[in-house]
């Protein structure tokens, strides 16, 4: 909880920053928004994103919490929770006064883990960081909501590569697929 209210905090200094540039025109054209994604509320969770776009670049700082679905999980194993945080950078091929249209990104994100093994019920904690590379499409609804149906390959580069559990053990994937919706409000 503290996460997200300190999250929030630094959101509404930064947005109050970038209205005061904009007013005193002192840089180029500013967007700014939110987007929740469908995936983690599905299982579970939460997702939580802001973004800033500057011409066409957008910065995104994240925050998800989701319980994996059981076969993300592998066979004799149960509760994959994850937490992840994340800072990505995209470029929007499109014309830079809108946001809309082919993006693709990439950056850095942070997961703290836990799973539990079925017959035992031991829990294991574990942390990895992974780089990722990512893409979608953002097709402009009404006025400033939006949909971004988008999909992203996650490439482990530390952390965590198995677990030792009573009965077996926990390989730990190098590549994780993902793709989803995200429903977002520009500002």
């Amino acid at each position: 909880m503290k996460n997200i209210i300190l999250f929030g905090l630094v959101l509404q200094m930064l947005l109050i920053n970038l209205t005061n540039a904009q007013e005193k025109e002192l840089c180029h054209k500013i967007n700014y928004g939110i987007e929740l994604d469908a995936l983690p509320y599905i299982y579970s969770g939460y997702y939580g994103s802001v973004w800033l776009k500057v011409d066409n670049f957008r910065i995104r700082p994240v925050i998800t919490k989701l319980t994996q679905p059981e076969f993300v999980a592998k066979d004799g194993f149960k509760n994959l929770n994850t937490k992840a945080y994340a800072l990505i950078i995209d470029y929007f091929f499109s014309d830079k006064e809108e946001l809309k249209g082919f993006w693709a990104g990439a950056g850095f994100e942070y997961w703290d883990n836990d799973v539990t093994e079925k017959i035992s019920n031991n829990k294991q904690d574990y942390q990895n960081y992974y780089f990722t590379v990512g893409g979608g499409y953002v097709l402009n609804i009404w006025e400033g909501l939006y949909l971004n149906p988008w999909v992203a390959v996650h490439a482990k580069i530390g952390g965590k590569s198995e677990l030792k559990f009573e009965e077996k053990n926990y390989g730990i994937s190098s590549i994780v697929p993902e793709a989803s919706v995200k429903l977002g409000w520009r500002f």
